[in-house]
């Protein structure tokens, strides 16, 4: 009886902590990171990135009209606004992009 209740209690703790691990951020916070937009691979599997001023490189994810737009912006210094993540194709850090200022005058 005792294993059956350590069992139930240990799966409730489990339970409550994905329960509130799911929860996204308060007030659907974004992360901002700044940097230069570059290309990266070769055609026709090109993808646009953003090289942090930290040295970090973030893949960039965006829905159509903003890629193509952030595609024209190649070595300009923006402020990028968005929810940074982890790619689950290839592990490297990634950013899908809501957003985003221009910093130079270009």
């Amino acid at each position: 009886m005792r294993t059956v209740r350590k069992m139930m209690l240990a799966c409730a703790a489990v339970f409550a902590c994905l329960l509130l691990s799911s929860f996204s951020r308060a007030g659907g916070a974004k992360d901002v990171v700044s940097g230069c937009i570059a290309h990266y691979g070769n055609e026709p599997f090109t993808y646009i990135a953003l090289k942090a001023d930290d040295g970090e490189v973030y893949r960039i994810r965006a829905d159509a009209e903003l890629d193509r737009e952030l595609r024209t912006l190649d070595g300009a210094r923006i402020e990028l606004h968005g929810t940074v993540g982890i790619s689950e194709a290839d592990g490297r850090k990634c950013i899908q992009a809501a957003a985003f200022r221009r910093m130079d005058s270009r």
